[in-house]
């Protein structure tokens, strides 16, 4: 294999480039990368790089690069559809990642786009945190529980929604006692908890009074440069003290429960994510941080309590026993920054949370990024030099 086409999808600002390969094309690829003395790793980084990355300028946010890179692995021919896919999921600094939820939205749309699977019932999708299954949604049933329903011809050009059952929340690592100490002297009082959590791949959240830069949440708009350095600053070293790396989320109210002020009614979070850095959003982040927020009483909500949380984006809800419903707010100048916060509301009663479901919008953005694998050494080397230089 000379050359790699991927294409670029988008899930809650989550940007991943794609390329769906059959088992044999996977062989050839590893084959024609092993000659050349790389690995998929090598791929990933060059590809996902924000500067110098696939990508066109077409002024979109992330015009170059990727959050993470995605190898759909399926045995569909031209006769039927593929009954299960695998995924391969890589972070844009090379390293391995166990899962996703908002890659898995974008793999399985891209797959449905290229019609390598269809609707109706949930498709498995095998990944490093054991198999997880997707269904694609039409404008109709965007937001109802269960099998999606046919997606009819004329739907295509609607916006659509994928489906995807996550692992239920299980514990995570241990924090460190050195960490813990750390973090309780930053934050004092403003700290009320924080914990792990991992739905195939592991989370820190860490619940504050107020966003961790101490200011009101009416500020945020405001002073959106200064969060971001923030979260960039303390989620780097919070990262470094576990051996294989770990997502944090910081979370904080929105607003209060109009019953219970002690209580936040929604929460906003903001997300350092291991291999990738700041990013928009964090699909699995945001269910790990909303069901722990929940089960140490810091927030809840009733049921169907709309959000409020500024102009535009998407929207997504964990049904079921569990529901999850975020909105974007764009703050000023963020262009390029990788950097957004998301509202999560919980609802009133949770007795069970096994197999929360994701429902995420998942956009195409750019189709036919070619990547000539002759090419990535000197890629490497160039993006060494750039990473080198900004030291």
């Amino acid at each position: 294999m000379d050359e790699l086409t991927l294409a670029r999808y988008e899930a809650q600002g989550n940007d991943f480039l794609i390329a769906l390969l059959t088992e044999r094309e996977l062989r050839d690829l590893d084959a024609s990368l092993d000659a050349g003395g790389l690995t998929r790793s090598d791929v990933a980084r060059v590809v996902c790089g924000r500067h110098r990355g696939l990508g066109s300028q077409r002024g979109h946010v992330h015009s170059k690069g990727a959050d993470g890179f995605v190898l759909g692995v399926h045995k569909a021919t031209d006769e039927r559809w593929a009954d299960r896919i695998r995924m391969h999921l890589l972070n844009a600094d090379g390293s391995v990642a166990e899962t996703s939820g908002n890659g898995l939205a974008c793999l399985a749309m891209a797959s449905f786009d290229a019609r390598i699977i269809g609707t109706g019932p949930s498709i498995p999708f095998d990944t490093d945190a054991g198999e997880q299954r997707c269904s694609v949604l039409n404008a109709d049933s965007a937001r109802l529980v269960g099998p999606a329903a046919p997606i009819r011809a004329g739907d295509l050009a609607q916006r659509r929604s994928v489906e995807v059952a996550m692992n239920p929340v299980g514990p995570g690592p241990e924090i460190p006692c050195q960490l813990e100490e750390r973090i309780r002297g930053t934050f004092g009082g403003d700290l009320f908890c924080l914990g792990t959590g991992s739905v195939g791949n592991p989370h820190l959240v860490i619940a504050l009074a107020r966003p961790p830069i101490g200011c009101d949440c009416h500020e945020l708009d405001d002073r959106a440069e200064e969060l971001a350095a923030a979260v960039s600053k303390l989620g780097r070293i919070y990262e470094s003290y576990f051996s294989t790396g770990i997502n944090v989320e910081f979370v904080w109210p929105y607003s209060s429960h109009p019953l219970q002020p002690e209580q936040a009614w929604a929460l906003q979070m903001s997300v350092w994510e291991r291999g990738a850095g700041l990013t928009v959003s964090c699909g699995s982040g945001s269910v790990v941080a909303a069901t722990l927020a929940h089960r140490w009483g810091f927030a809840r909500s009733p049921n169907d309590v709309p959000n409020t949380a500024g102009d535009g984006g998407t929207e997504a809800h964990l049904p079921s026993t569990y529901r999850v419903n975020m909105r974007t707010a764009p703050f000023p100048g963020n262009s390029g920054s990788g950097f957004d916060y998301w509202v999560l509301t919980v609802p009133e009663h949770l007795e069970a949370f096994n197999r929360p479901q994701l429902i995420v919008e998942a956009e195409r953005i750019e189709t036919g990024l070619t990547m000539r694998l002759d090419q990535t050494p000197l890629l490497l080397d160039d993006l060494v030099a750039t990473t080198e230089s900004k030291r």
